[in-house]
């Protein structure tokens, strides 16, 4: 029971004056006697003593008490709450590539499910279970079912191999838990490898956090990336490896081309340190992997591979009042045939699978992939204004698009302010607004720089060919010929009968008309066909997928600050029966009794 007024308790306060009133009441009765002679003594001691005698019990006494005790609990509006449908418990459960480490048996993603299973067991047979699997796509496993359904969901589920979308998972978990008529609670299995930034700030319910893991021994491969020179030479290779553990590493490192190898390293990594060199592939290498051969904790991030660039050139549509500086920019790189259009004759033009946009904007983006350079106002990007030389430079360190690159040295003398669209991630901002996003949009990569090159220093800087390269590396047919990390999606080729994807959990079929393929969650080769043929055929397309996640690879348990539980908006309110009409009227009967009862006694 709850009290919607509880100050109207204060009432109660009549209690001590009615017994006050009732001690200080003249108590007199009538007796016939003979004499008083023998009680003149007593007269005085009478007096002094009668009016501080507990007062004798009465009805009328118990009446006038009734009256104010029920009348105040009828101002305080109780209720009787009804009560709640059962328990709900939320599972999440982190199956990110790092939930795959052996520090404890058989891994730590094993022991999460046998936690959940502990807590399913708890459930009663009218309590709620769900289940959410924060994979490279956070999925709904089990919805507010039976504890029955909810263990067999846990015992389905396996640990991916690419970073998680935890994010997207616990909102997926506040919106569960605010089902109505139910006792939510929220519970992450996880061992924290997550950024902590990149969490809702609020679910509606207790959110309890259950770290796994104990251990942080473990050595990665972190970065991987081919590259074609100008001269049309041998390939060449990058590639960093990395000891995230606290002890020192003693790693052998093979260089397979095409499954044979053609370079061995040993690497030693002190505690926390890394070690980059760079290799040549021999001509008509198509493929290639760097193979660590050491027992640490996760075996997922001791193999990288990549598709050796073929020799076709990829085209480039330039879009631009003043395109000199980005097609001498872009001409410059390897395989790359770029086809200049003036904004005028944009809109009959036609386009390649990558645009690039230089001071020019159409209000709504082609269907293909963008490079929008310095945006003006009125185009599909919404912008605010300008500032002139932003300050407080920061950027993404670990983003694909910075690889090998470092702008530190960039200096933008203006900058142009965005709202930036919700489907963009900022990788190099400033304390104006971001300078460089990211992002995907109705399936097309799309990257930002809000400034205009000519107006800062990158042209002279050899960061500005590098940042080329890797974005048309993410844009395009790119990330194909070279490294696509686990969980990027991969662009496919048109096709209008649809394709077949043969990975390395199988084959899935590709609607006709998709532009992507997203399932890419699991490590090793690709094979696209199309749908129409045996995949014993020629393959269309081909990819291969590698980790390369510094978060995922830093294995080590780290504690998150805990969520903070927030009243989920619109929730309906917990059931409640109120007693302040029936107080009413029984304070109304008390005191027409008290009053009947007083005037028979008089």
């Amino acid at each position: 029971m709850t009290l919607a007024n509880p100050a109207a308790l204060w009432w109660l306060a009549l209690v001590p004056v009615i017994l006050l009133l009732h001690i200080l009441r003249t108590q007199r009765r009538r007796v016939a006697v003979s004499s008083v002679q023998l009680w003149r003594g007593l007269e005085a001691e009478l007096e002094a003593r009668r009016n501080w005698r507990p007062p004798r019990f009465t009805w009328l006494l118990a009446l006038q008490l009734g009256v104010v005790v029920v009348g105040a609990l009828a101002l305080a509006q109780p209720q009787l709450l009804r009560p709640p449908g059962g328990q709900h418990l939320v599972l999440v459960l982190d199956a990110s590539a790092s939930m795959g480490a052996t520090d404890v048996a058989p891994n730590r993603f094993a022991v999460a499910q046998r936690v959940a299973l502990e807590r399913l067991s708890a459930l009663g047979p009218t309590d709620r279970a769900t289940v959410i699997r924060a994979g490279a796509e956070a999925r709904l496993l089990a919805l507010a079912q039976a504890p029955a359904v909810a263990r067999a969901a846990v015992e389905g589920a396996g640990v991916g191999e690419a970073p998680g979308d935890l994010r997207t998972a616990l909102l997926l978990a506040a919106t569960a838990a605010q089902l109505p008529a139910e006792q939510a609670q929220v519970v992450v299995l996880s061992d924290g490898a997550y950024p902590p930034p990149a969490l809702p700030d609020e679910v509606a319910a207790p959110v309890e956090y259950v770290l796994v893991g104990r251990g942080d021994n473990n050595v990665a491969i972190t970065a991987f990336a081919l590259r074609r020179p100008p001269n049309g030479g041998p390939t060449a290779g990058y590639a960093r490896v990395t000891n995230f553990g606290s002890t020192s590493f003693d790693v052998p490192a093979r260089l397979l081309a095409d499954g044979l190898p053609i370079q061995q390293r040993r690497l030693e990594l002190p505690p926390q340190g890394s070690e980059e060199f760079t290799f040549t592939l021999p001509v008509g290498t198509r493929s290639v992997a760097l193979q660590l051969d050491v027992a640490d904790l996760l075996a997922v991030d001791n193999r990288a591979e990549a598709q050796a660039q073929g020799g076709e050139e990829r085209a480039i549509t330039l879009v631009s009042p003043q395109p000199e500086l980005l097609l001498r920019a872009l001409r410059a790189l390897p395989g790359v045939r770029v086809t200049t259009v003036a904004p005028s004759d944009y809109a009959t033009a036609t386009l390649a699978p990558v645009v690039v946009f230089d001071s020019y904007l159409p209000r709504v983006l082609p269907a293909a992939d963008a490079i929008v350079v310095n945006p003006p106002a009125g185009g599909a990007l919404e912008v605010l204004g300008e500032v002139r030389y932003p300050a407080g430079l920061e950027y993404d360190r670990g983003h694909p698009l910075l690889e090998a690159v470092d702008p530190v040295a960039l200096q933008i003398s203006r900058l142009v302010q965005l709202r930036p669209p919700a489907w963009a991630t900022p990788v190099l901002w400033t304390d104006a607004g971001p300078a460089i996003l990211e992002g995907v949009v109705d399936g097309r990569h799309v990257l930002i720089l809000a400034f205009d090159p000519r107006a800062s220093n990158l042209p002279r800087l050899r960061a500005f060919p590098l940042l080329l390269a890797n974005a048309l590396d993410r844009l395009g047919w790119g990330e194909r010929d070279g490294v696509v990390r686990a969980g990027q999606p991969v662009r496919l080729p048109a096709n209008p009968a649809g394709l077949v994807v043969a990975g390395p959990t199988g084959a899935s079929l590709v609607p006709a008309g998709a532009v992507a393929y997203a399932d890419t969650e699991r490590l090793g080769r690709y094979l696209v066909h199309p749908a129409a043929e045996s995949l014993q055929g020629g393959a269309l397309a081909e990819f291969r997928v590698s980790l390369l996640a510094p978060t995922e690879s830093d294995v080590r348990p780290r504690s998150q600050a805990p969520l903070v539980p927030a009243t989920a908006p619109g929730r309906p309110p917990v059931a409640a029966v109120g007693l302040a009409g029936v107080l009413l009227l029984g304070m109304l009967a008390l005191s027409s009794i008290e009053w009947w009862y007083w005037g028979k006694g008089r």
